[in-house]
């Protein structure tokens, strides 16, 4: 859309710069971002499943045995090709034989979900050893941490494991999440040494849930967890409050009745920086903040600051008064 000033000399025409711009489609091809074993690994468990990790999440009816080759020498290796979130494996119909040199290729054949094809095959080596892997995958990672507190009412939760892991094993039945005995509905994927739970609507606030994952998860050797792995975290008082869009608003009504000390400032990290300077908020012990005080003793009166905003000025204090 153009707008046509006129003036007595000449028109000036200017342009939107508002116009919606037209939706760019997706060309960009997959790659292989990892791939277990290593291109070059030797000493490889001689029950190994081959684990590719892609750049993005591919179109599942092309990741097959056409598409993905196991080969040692000039002869292909019999075996069953699976895929889940963007990790495909190839398990062997037998063991690799030991002490030998093997090749897997992934063809252009393989495509995302937009039809883009693999740029070019990619192959790599690698050489067994003599044994078998026998040794169960160990949970090494936690995100929240055992124990944490404040987390958010949406947070996603994160199992990191020792090795890759059967993403086919990663499920709504071995990675759960419950408060109390209720289970808590969500969606369960898998990265090659990770499993992820996202809820499907926030938790509850100020509230202790508990992560399982259970002896159902399976390392690409098919080693079970040894046992359930639970770990416990409390979520934050109340739901994530912005101090940009949430908290400065409401002082910037505080000070069109007054003048306050706290200097506001149209820029948000500054306008922090002054509350927190003049000790108006104090984000390691709320209660010692001024502002804090004020509400809690009653200020401001009925009809300056609704009873909504004085709770959320006080919950933003009580979850850290974080700059966000």
């Amino acid at each position: 859309m153009a707008l046509i000033l006129s003036c007595s000399c000449e028109k000036v025409i200017l342009t939107d710069s508002t116009t919606t711009p037209t939706p760019v489609a997706d060309i960009i091809p997959p790659t292989v971002s990892s791939s277990d074993p290593a291109s070059g690994a030797t000493n490889v468990a001689i029950n190994k499943t081959i684990a590719i990790s892609f750049s993005e999440t591919m179109n599942p009816t092309t990741i097959n045995g056409t598409t993905i080759v196991v080969k040692q020498g000039s002869s292909v290796v019999s075996g069953t090709v699976a895929y889940s979130g963007t990790t495909a494996t190839f398990t062997s119909g037998s063991n690799f034989k030991a002490n030998t040199t093997y090749s897997c290729t992934i063809s252009t054949s393989a495509k995302d979900l937009a039809g883009n094809a693999m740029g070019n095959n990619y192959t790599w080596s690698f050489t067994t050893g003599s044994v078998a892997d026998k040794i169960p995958p160990t949970v090494t990672g936690l995100d929240p941490a055992s124990g944490a507190t404040s987390v958010a009412l949406n947070k996603v939760i994160t199992a990191t494991f020792s090795e890759a892991i059967d993403p086919l094993t990663i499920t709504t039945t071995t990675f759960v999440v419950k408060q109390g005995s209720t289970s808590i509905a969500g969606v369960v994927t898998a990265t090659s040494q990770a499993a992820i739970f996202t809820p499907s609507g926030n938790y509850s606030a100020n509230t202790t849930y508990t992560a399982t994952v259970t002896t159902g998860v399976k390392d690409i050797a098919g080693n079970a967890l040894a046992s359930n792995f639970s770990w416990s975290f409390t979520t934050s008082t109340s739901a994530s409050i912005s101090f940009a869009t949430d908290i400065i608003p409401i002082l910037n009504t505080c000070e069109s009745c007054h003048t306050h000390g706290w200097t506001p400032s149209s820029i948000a990290s500054t306008y922090y920086t002054n509350l927190v300077n003049k000790s108006y908020v104090v984000p390691t012990n709320y209660t010692s903040s001024k502002i804090y005080s004020k509400i809690n003793g009653g200020h401001p009166g009925t009809g300056y600051l609704s009873t909504t905003n004085k709770n959320k000025i006080i919950s933003w204090m009580q979850d850290g008064s974080k700059n966000n």
